[in-house]
C-alpha cells in the first residue's frame, strides 16, 4: 500500500508539471488508473476524470474510447458485485 501511495503523489506531481500537455496528461491519468486495478471503484474514477479531460480538450475520438472503456469497467463491477 505504501508504494501505492508513493507513486500516487509522484504522478500528482507530475501532473502538476504537465497541465499545459494534454497528451501528457491523457497518459498520467491513464497510468494512474492502471495502477488503481485492484480497486476497480477508484481505477473507474481515473477512468472518468480521463473521460472529461478528452471532453475538454475536444478530443471526440478519445473520449468515445474512453466512454467504452468507462462503461466496460462498470458492467464488469456491477457484475462482481452481484
Amino acid at each position: 500500500m505504501l508504494w501505492s501511495v508513493k507513486t500516487l503523489i509522484k504522478q500528482t506531481d507530475l501532473i502538476k508539471e504537465n497541465a499545459s500537455d494534454p497528451e501528457m496528461l491523457s497518459a498520467l491519468y491513464h497510468k494512474i488508473s492502471l495502477g488503481f486495478a485492484p480497486s476497480p471503484k477508484l481505477r473507474l474514477t481515473w477512468m472518468n476524470n480521463l473521460t472529461q479531460l478528452h471532453v475538454k480538450n475536444e478530443n471526440f475520438m478519445e473520449v468515445a474510447n474512453s466512454a467504452l472503456s468507462d462503461s466496460d469497467l462498470s458492467s464488469d463491477l456491477v457484475f462482481f458485485l452481484s
